[in-house]
């Protein structure tokens, strides 16, 4: 079961696009997607397309840490963050 006060929203950045995405544990959140930019069959195409397309170079980072109750408070968050950044990737 996630632990919510580990809960962060995160920023991927590549070619100048942004998608925005939410964890509680963000170090396995990278090594999945790390995983999944070299694996063309991933769930999220338009996100990994967009990086091996810009040569794989790409960047995550923390935006914010957001200890929270539950998944539905993250997630509103994370929509939140989505739309002031106007992240491109994130398929809506």
């Amino acid at each position: 079961m996630p632990n919510y006060n580990n809960a962060v929203i995160y920023v991927i950045r590549t070619g100048g696009l942004k998608y925005v995405g939410s964890t509680c544990d963000f170090k396995r959140r990278l090594r999945n997607h790390r995983y999944c930019v070299k694996n063309p069959h991933a769930k999220g195409a338009n996100l990994y397309k967009k990086i091996r397309e810009n040569n794989e170079e790409w960047e995550m980072e923390i935006y914010k840490e957001f200890p929270c109750e539950n998944s539905l408070v993250l997630e509103l968050e994370e929509e939140r963050i989505k739309n002031e950044l106007n992240a491109e990737l994130n398929q809506r």
